[in-house]
């Protein structure tokens, strides 16, 4: 986990494309799946979800953070 916030567990990841980086990524939420339940992965080009995880761009992540 990269960092915690409002209840919500934050992951950064620059590129993901290897199934490897993926599994990685992923595997570190449930490390700490006891803090929360609110996942989201922010990546600098890919918008999906992947196991119940908000996979966002960080351009949208900026932009919610100002509102």
């Amino acid at each position: 986990m990269d960092f915690y916030s409002q209840n919500r567990l934050y992951q950064v990841a620059y590129i993901m494309e290897s199934e490897q980086a993926r599994k990685r990524e992923i595997a570190a939420f449930y490390h700490f799946s006891s803090l929360s339940k609110n996942y989201f992965l922010i990546t600098f080009e890919r918008q999906e979800e992947i196991e119940e995880i908000d996979v966002i761009v960080i351009d949208t992540f900026l932009f919610r953070s100002t509102i």
